[in-house]
């Protein structure tokens, strides 16, 4: 029996539970980073502190921004792995076009002064 509303309370409902298992499980990865963190470091390391929950949610962050980035979602975007040949030369062209030599890097002298010297 099909209602006014459809599948949509099913719908709302499944959101929910899934927003609820992934905060979750964020929590429980913050929980652990700051359970190793308060085992580990004070005794490897003299001068480190044992820290708070909060503490170890903003170091899990700050890890994640430093050391990911942007790599994860980003890379079905980059074209070059995507073209063929023929595209290659004609990217290749267009920024030979656009910044002339020096797109190849400063490495001084181009092969063609260097075949004329």
């Amino acid at each position: 029996m099909k209602t006014f509303f459809g599948d949509r309370p099913r719908r709302v409902a499944k959101f929910f539970l899934a927003a609820t298992v992934w905060i979750a499980f964020v929590a429980g990865i913050v929980a652990i980073v700051m359970l190793l963190w308060n085992w580990l470091m004070p005794e490897l390391f003299v001068s480190a502190r044992p820290i708070d929950y909060w503490q170890a949610a903003g170091l899990l962050l700050l890890c994640k921004i430093l050391f990911s980035g942007g790599h994860g979602r980003w890379k079905h975007h980059r074209r070059w792995d995507h073209m063929s040949m023929e595209e290659r030369e004609q990217l290749k062209q267009r920024f030979k076009g656009r910044w002339g030599d020096r797109w190849r890097g400063s490495c001084g002298a181009t092969s063609n002064e260097a075949n004329e010297a």
